[in-house]
């Protein structure tokens, strides 16, 4: 028979259990029980640095002290902020304490949440990595003449592709190509369509008397 303790023990303690078969025999039996640790440990520290993701936690009760002790993480990515929530088969799963998001791509969220020794799993955590922009540039066809505002879009992920379509510009057409896909990278990040005036366009001079 398997007997299950709930809650938190922190100090030795003995338990008594009453056993009594079918015949009516009885006995009582003494259980040593260490730790019972049923408290999720809480992050402490989760902090964006040179990208990577630096972490402290700690795996402590209120009122009863360090149960059974900070063991690693699990972590998802995401492009969106969609509130996950770690679970203990969530994700990747590491015993460092820092995540390295060098060679992540289109993430824009990491999603955390400690695990101790027992496998209670802790209240999961967001970190936001860096974002970039990016610029579309409308320019006369053979000069840095800009026919239009430039357009600036930010909070783009590394590695997200963006495509973009030339505007229409009153008394030019657009030279292909027309549209233009990038990936955003950490600097660079441009796209310049070109124009050519209209040689279609006729016009008509009155002269008032």
């Amino acid at each position: 028979r398997t007997y299950n303790f709930y809650g938190d023990v922190y100090d030795k303690v003995t338990a008594a259990i009453y056993l009594k078969d079918a015949l009516g025999n009885e006995q009582v039996v003494k259980v040593d029980i260490g730790k019972l640790d049923g408290t999720a440990p809480t992050i402490t520290k989760a902090e964006l640095q040179n990208k990577t993701i630096l972490l402290e936690a700690n795996d402590r009760h209120a009122t009863l002290g360090e149960g059974s002790g900070v063991v690693g993480y699990r972590y998802v990515t995401s492009l969106e902020d969609n509130g996950t929530q770690i679970t203990e088969d969530s994700g990747t799963y590491t015993e460092e304490n820092q995540i390295d998001t060098s060679n992540m791509s289109k993430v824009k969220y990491v999603y955390v949440a400690p695990v101790d020794a027992v496998g209670n799993i802790g209240k999961t955590v967001k970190v936001k990595l860096a974002t970039y922009t990016y610029t579309v540039n409308y320019y006369e066809e053979g000069t840095n003449t800009k026919l239009a505002n430039s357009k600036v879009i930010g909070d783009k992920a590394i590695g997200e592709e963006i495509e973009e379509t030339a505007i229409a510009i009153e008394g030019y057409n657009a030279v292909a190509p027309t549209t233009q896909t990038i990936e955003i990278k950490e600097s660079g990040n441009e796209i310049n369509f070109y124009y050519a005036k209209r040689t279609d366009l006729s016009y008509t001079v009155k002269y008032l008397e």
